[in-house]
């Protein structure tokens, strides 16, 4: 389960986050929700950008899902 306290500090503020701790840097996330998520200079996913619109919303979602070390979190 991904901690937000781990929060990978390249990503911008808002709902969903990536636990630098958890992530392994595979790129799915950045395959899914390209507008959204980046790769650090380290490998390890972020979130540029936060979900604007129901079409992003739905790809950081999936990402969400789809990723492998659970490393996404979303907060409400």
């Amino acid at each position: 389960m991904p901690n937000i306290s781990q929060r990978n500090q390249s990503s911008v503020a808002g709902p969903y986050f990536v636990d630098q701790l958890v992530c392994n840097g595979c790129g799915i996330c950045v395959l899914l929700a390209k507008e959204n998520f980046r790769s650090d200079n380290d490998g390890l996913a972020f979130v540029a950008k936060q979900p604007r619109g129901s079409k992003q919303e739905a790809c950081c979602a999936k990402a969400l899902e789809q990723c492998p070390e659970f490393a996404i979190g979303k907060v409400d």
